[in-house]
């Protein structure tokens, strides 16, 4: 992976709550399509894998230093304990120390954006309850966006890859009806496959990352949730 290539970790506090004596009925969970929205804060770990053209393969965290994601998940409660659906999530990135001092300059501006789209399935361990704890599996396809601009110049570059396991634990707490809030965990992991680099002459560089190696995230967060029932 290029030296160039700056990623972003996204971090959000966690929400501990319990079941509190003001909860709302349940949010009905059964033959209901479900929209949510989360955010939160998430930490980099692993390797970014080697194209040929690479020294070394660096760490991960040496290039993104986080991220800030807005997820938005829109799916169906099948049964009132099972949910499958779909998941699209921005993260705004920071730049990590690798482009500090480039970054820093009079005149350059850059910014980096990690942008998600996948499926998931949730176990909802209590779907009629005030509290209702859950887990989550899913993947998906992963994109990791660095642009750098100085007068009259623009160069970007792009990892992508896909997120072979999405680990989730979470607890939905009723506070309306149809209305549910509360705090998520998720661990994924996964590879990038291909680094396309678009340079300030306007040349397009696309290389396979043939050394590759496994990635990770560590989100946490907290999310909202609104049941339609059908």
């Amino acid at each position: 992976m290029t030296r160039h290539l700056v990623a972003f970790s996204l971090a959000a506090a966690t929400l501990v709550v319990g079941a509190p004596s003001w909860a709302q009925q349940p949010v009905p969970t059964s033959h209901a399509i479900q929209l949510g929205l989360r955010t939160g804060y998430g930490v980099p770990f692993g390797k970014t894998g080697r194209t040929v053209t690479d020294q070394v393969d660096s760490d991960l965290s040496a290039s993104i230093k986080g991220q800030i994601p807005i997820g938005l998940d829109i799916g169906y409660l099948a049964t009132p304990n099972f949910y499958v659906g779909l998941t699209l999530q921005y993260g705004f990135g920071r730049i990590g120390s690798s482009g500090t001092g480039f970054c820093d300059q009079s005149g350059i501006s850059c910014s980096a954006s990690d942008t998600s789209l996948g499926v998931d399935a949730q176990y909802h361990l209590s779907p009629t309850a005030s509290f209702d704890p859950w887990i989550g599996l899913g993947l998906a396809y992963e994109w990791l966006d660095l642009s750098v601009d100085s007068p009259g110049r623009t160069a970007s570059a792009t990892a992508s890859g896909l997120q072979y396991l999405i680990l989730q634990l979470g607890g939905d707490v009723s506070v309306a009806q149809n209305v549910a809030v509360g705090p998520f965990v998720s661990f994924s992991a996964g590879q990038y496959f291909n680094v396309s680099q678009h340079t300030a002459s306007g040349i397009t560089i696309s290389q396979g990352i043939t050394d590759k190696s496994f990635h990770e995230w560590l989100l946490f967060g907290v999310r909202a949730i609104y049941n339609v029932r059908l």
